[in-house]
């Protein structure tokens, strides 16, 4: 008996927790209907953690983006009473970690748009704007 108790158990703490899932799901801005509470039921379990997962680091960045402002005054803050000697980052006053790679750019691309900008294959003012994206 006292096997079939921890099988149970063990069976529980491994379940879904369905109204969590739903709940984070509507909270990080879900409204498409394959979504709703009628076809919840019938969205496979990957896709659904998968698009929990994209949408939770979606939303980090966007709450780091909007705190960066906060950040550079906390940055600027700590220099003014560190005095000179004091280093600190930006990213040490963001809520968030932040993503590695937040360019978005494959490798493939950037060495493309690379050598079309070296080889003089693009206008001047697109040179401007995406110079600093590739850098």
């Amino acid at each position: 008996m006292q096997g079939l108790e921890q099988n149970c158990e063990q069976t529980l703490e491994r379940s879904t927790d369905w109204t969590e899932i739903y709940t984070q799901l509507i909270h990080l801005g879900i409204s498409d209907p394959l979504f709703h509470a009628e076809r919840f039921g019938l969205v496979p379990v990957k896709f659904l953690k998968s698009v929990s997962e994209n949408l939770m680091k979606q939303k980090q960045q966007t709450i780091n983006a909007d705190s960066v402002a906060v950040a550079k005054l906390a940055c600027l803050v700590h220099s003014a009473l560190g005095g000179k000697r004091s280093t600190v980052s930006l990213e040490s006053f963001l809520p968030f970690e932040k993503a590695k790679d937040t360019s978005g750019l494959k490798e493939s691309t950037i060495s493309a748009m690379k050598w079309a900008m070296k080889n003089e294959k693009l206008p001047p003012a697109v040179v401007g704007i995406i110079g600093p994206e590739l850098s």
